[in-house]
């Protein structure tokens, strides 16, 4: 059976699909909790996300697809998920990623900052490495972005 779990984050976006074949999809991840508040009402978005995909014994996920760079949408992808692009972005404690899903905006757009400007180095390392990535919207500005 397909489940959809939403999770409680304020104004921030995460949803994790788990198909009745076994497949696991997030759409964005954003962990907005802060521990050190303690009027904070967020869930602590990393340790739920982990339980819910079966951590430890399932240690990676199919997709995750990314709608768009917003930090309400992306906060904490760079301290969770195992990133190809660097070795400091990989442990055993991070889940693996099979295939990213991204906007061609996120590989083009040079003004990024923060976790964005992390997932973007991440995307592109996959973009050219053609591996375990699929890009969508706006494909001319992707193909603007290689030709130059």
């Amino acid at each position: 059976m397909t489940s959809v779990t939403f999770y409680p984050l304020g104004n921030a976006d995460c949803c994790l699909i788990k198909t009745g074949t076994g497949k696991v999809i997030a759409f964005d991840f954003a962990d907005m909790y802060v521990p050190t508040d303690k009027y904070d009402r967020r869930m602590p978005l990393a340790a739920n996300f982990k339980h819910d995909i079966g951590w430890p014994d399932r240690k990676e996920m199919d997709v995750l697809a990314i709608t768009h760079g917003d930090n309400d949408h992306i906060k904490g992808i760079s301290d969770t998920f195992w990133l190809e692009h660097a070795a400091k972005y990989q442990s055993s404690e991070r889940i693996k990623i099979k295939e990213m899903w991204v906007p061609a905006a996120l590989l083009c757009d040079s003004e990024a900052e923060d976790d964005c400007k992390i997932l973007r180095a991440e995307a592109r390392h996959r973009f050219l490495n053609k591996k375990g990535i699929r890009v969508f919207a706006r494909p001319e500005h992707l193909k603007d972005w290689v030709e130059s």
